[in-house]
């Protein structure tokens, strides 16, 4: 009965292990997509700027930047900031609708697959004295 427990356990463990292997894939495809999907908009957006830029005279340009204050950069750059932060939540999100892992629940996952291994080892070690003195 108790070695039909450990294989149960095992067997458990082992899909375990194959689903988060998959789930990590899942997610690393996913990423790569969505990157690149980044990327390509990142390039078409900094070229839309540069020729915007090459119909400004390099005096226009001065002038435009010149007229910019100070409390204009933070702005600029806290809305870079609220974006990244509504990027990073809409990934979340994007994959939560997939039904895939988050890293973090992988990585929560996985600990819990170490700790069930170890709860495994422990059980096996306590049966094996057992056997030993059984065939004694």
């Amino acid at each position: 009965m108790a070695k039909n427990q450990e294989v149960q356990v095992k067997e458990v463990l082992e899909r375990l292990q194959e689903t988060f292997t998959r789930a990590e894939q899942n997610v690393a495809k996913a990423l790569k997509d969505v990157s690149d999907r980044l990327t390509d908009t990142q390039v078409e957006a900094k070229r839309r700027v540069e020729e915007l830029l090459g119909h400004l005279t390099a005096k226009e340009l001065k002038e435009l930047t010149a007229r910019l204050p100070d409390e204009s950069l933070s702005a600029l750059k806290s809305l870079r900031e609220d974006f990244e932060t509504r990027l990073e939540e809409g990934t979340s999100a994007f994959f939560g609708l997939l039904g895939l892992a988050s890293k973090a629940e992988v990585d929560e996952l996985n600990r819990k697959l170490v700790q069930l291994s170890r709860r495994l080892k422990e059980v096996e070690g306590q049966k094996k004295p057992a056997r030993a003195r059984a065939q004694a």
